[in-house]
């Protein structure tokens, strides 16, 4: 396999912050992301199955250069580049998440998306990094991507020492693939 890429959605590709807003108006969630003060009033269960309920997936706004990150990969060779949208989004939403990516012009044929089990308890970080280090270890690709806005999952993923190209966002994703792939074509 010549070529893997993983994409974030949340925070990623999309803005969720009406989302945020709306279950922060309902009481699901106190204080703001990424605070350790944060709370979940009602658990952290309701806070996420209503922050990532598919019906208000349509509240978010596509991120600058995801639709032109997007189109460089939808160039690439199938047989030669997978490309994994890896989402800490519960799975009964599969498809809702699909749809979603698809209505905003961000998802092709052949692209794989991994979401998180039902309910399940297990942390992000844990989750999303066992998924990319098995997949990059089984796979040995020669080039491998993950575009992550998610400070503590890109040092987590560097930290895999599987030479795996980490950036924050779809501009850095678009100037890692021109200057690592393109470039070297």
């Amino acid at each position: 396999m010549a070529t893997i890429i993983f994409i974030d959605i949340d925070g990623t590709v999309t803005d969720g912050s009406r989302r945020e807003e709306l279950v922060t108006e309902k009481g699901f969630v106190i204080g703001e992301y990424g605070s350790p003060n944060r709370k979940y009033p009602f658990g952290k269960h309701n806070f996420l199955m209503n922050f990532n309920h598919k019906d208000i997936f349509h509240l978010d706004s596509t991120l600058p250069y995801a639709k032109e990150f997007i189109t460089i990969l939808r160039n690439f060779n199938p047989k030669d580049c997978i490309v994994f949208w890896l989402t800490a989004r519960d799975v009964i939403y599969h498809e809702a998440i699909r749809a979603d990516l698809e209505d905003r012009g961000l998802w092709f044929d052949g692209m794989r998306l991994i979401c998180k089990p039902h309910a399940s308890y297990c942390k992000t970080i844990d989750y999303k990094i066992n998924i990319i280090r098995e997949i990059v270890t089984t796979a040995r690709p020669a080039f491998c991507l993950y575009v992550e806005n998610e400070s503590r999952l890109r040092e987590a993923t560097v930290d895999l020492d599987l030479d795996i190209f980490v950036v924050e966002n779809c501009k850095e994703a678009v100037e890692s693939l021109n200057s690592n792939i393109i470039e070297g074509a």
